[in-house]
């Protein structure tokens, strides 16, 4: 329980702290003791929701209160917070707070809006509207998509907007979906395909039927990649230097499969564009 003002900001400020080594850009609160209530400091955060004064005999007395958003957890002293009431978890991620299974309820962001208040919004809407504010049309998306080479590129831009794909990814209707059908289907509403999905509909394409051997093997391979790893940029000749690659042979070798770098460059990005037709 934290009831000082100044160690609550002690202890937000070390979690706004940047440490780009790491890729550490945001950070999140669990609260299960209401200590995020001091962000009710004027100094702090603008202005409280609740207002209290402690007259001379020292009781509190509350002038003003909000409307009631009491909060789905209890407070216990003598053991490890309770959810209440009870949620179906089935289909969430599985945490345990001291060996006893949790469940969240909901996930929000709060922000500083324009006109300088504090804005809370779930974690989805506030990535559709962002989104929607650097590609207004799914056709703006996909031009962009399309025609730049270096897909983390598209996303690492996003996330100097606030756009943590990453995040999301980890919620159990998402944790599947590449980053390009998590965008299309939030912010557009397109009915998104599984990785598995996609790569499935790939290898039915005649690209395979192309080659044969290590160079089919290759192929077979940097769709696994995506598959299982996520990796977008399927041209970057750095994938050569992991497994299985380097069981088929040097990244020399294996651009020589293709007929030369140049070659070979080519046809992964003709697998991307077949990947995300």
């Amino acid at each position: 329980m934290i009831n000082s003002v100044s160690e609550f900001k002690q202890i937000i400020g070390r979690g706004t702290r940047i440490y780009q080594d790491q890729n550490k850009y945001y950070f999140t609160i669990l609260d299960f003791r209401k200590s995020t209530r001091l962000f009710a400091d004027p100094e702090f955060d603008g202005t409280p929701i609740m207002i209290k004064e402690e007259p001379e005999e020292g009781e509190v007395e509350e002038v003003f209160e909000p409307e009631d958003t009491e909060s789905p957890f209890s407070e216990n002293d003598e053991g490890p917070v309770q959810i209440y009431p009870p949620v179906d978890s089935s289909s969430q991620p599985k945490y345990r707070l001291r060996e006893v299974p949790v469940a969240y309820l909901s996930e929000q962001v709060q922000y500083i809006g324009p006109n300088g208040k504090l804005i809370t919004e779930s974690l989805r809407d506030f990535t559709k509207r962002n989104i929607l504010n650097e590609y207004a049309t799914l056709q703006d998306f996909l031009d962009i998509w399309q025609a730049d080479e270096r897909k983390e590129a598209i996303i690492a831009e996003l996330q100097t907007q606030g756009i943590w794909l990453e995040i999301l990814e980890a919620e159990p209707d998402l944790k599947d979906l590449d980053p390009f059908d998590i965008i299309c289907h939030l912010a557009y509403g397109q009915p998104p395909l599984t990785r598995k999905e996609r790569a499935k509909k790939v290898r039915q394409n005649d690209i395979f039927s192309r080659y044969s051997g290590d160079a089919r093997a290759v192929l077979d391979a940097l769709v696994d990649k995506y598959m299982n790893d996520g990796v977008m940029d399927l041209d970057d000749t750095r994938i050569l230097l992991n497994k299985p690659f380097i069981e088929i042979g040097t990244p020399a070798r294996i651009v020589g499969l293709f007929g030369g770098r140049e070659a070979y460059v080519h046809v992964t990005q003709e697998l991307e564009d077949l990947i995300y037709k």
